[in-house]
């Protein structure tokens, strides 16, 4: 791990109730909806990559579907094991410790701002590894907020300890296809106080059109 990475785990370790409740009211229904409707017809789970406190798992159980978790922080995974019954794992989606073909869809919701464009590249590759051919990748990213007149590509740490790197839909489309993947649906929100995301789902490159 890097330096600003540590740091930002160690923010997560720190204070991890703290953070359980600060993101618990975040609604991601209608990521979700879309995400479950797009996954193939296998038995196999989903990878909810960076789970954090494991607020998405009631969404997922709510929608029939399996998921496993992972997350660097051991706090924060203590945390998920207080609500959910899924199986969770201390591990970095940079270096999964899953066969190929394991998922038949990966989650990934606002985790990899925390990395660099290089880091993120690797960690989209082990999702691409990891899922079935027609399975389905969503990720959410965060855009920079514009009232803090951030630049673009320049990361920025927060208050707490955390390190984010922005990510406009351009680059984490790009990003996406040199992983081999293709972007089926994009959405960008903002909201006062949280800043400009992006949700993109995406599928697997030789079997998904490319819709933007």
């Amino acid at each position: 791990m890097t330096d600003r990475l540590e740091e930002t785990i160690r923010s997560y370790d720190t204070l991890p109730q703290a953070y359980a409740r600060r993101f618990a009211a975040a609604d991601m229904t209608r990521e979700q909806e879309l995400f479950a409707a797009r996954l193939p017809l296998r038995n196999r789970p989903v990878l909810d990559a960076g789970c954090g406190a494991g607020r998405d798992f009631r969404g997922f159980r709510l929608l029939g579907v399996e998921s496993i978790g992972i997350d660097l922080s051991a706090g924060l995974l203590a945390e998920a094991g207080r609500c959910t019954d899924s199986s969770l794992i201390r591990a970095d989606m940079r270096r999964l410790p899953f066969r190929a073909a394991s998922f038949r869809g990966v989650w990934c919701c606002a985790s990899l701002p925390h990395l660099t464009p290089p880091q993120a590249a690797v960690a989209l590759g082990e999702f691409r590894r990891v899922l079935t051919g027609d399975g389905v990748l969503f990720v959410l990213v965060r855009a920079g907020d514009v009232a803090e007149r951030r630049a673009a590509a320049a990361p920025w740490r927060d208050g707490s300890g955390r390190w984010f790197h922005p990510y406009g839909r351009a680059e984490m489309g790009q990003l996406l296809e040199s992983a081999g993947f293709a972007v089926v649906h994009a959405r960008a929100t903002s909201r006062p106080g949280v800043g400009r995301w992006v949700g993109l789902l995406a599928e697997i490159a030789q079997t998904a059109p490319v819709f933007m």
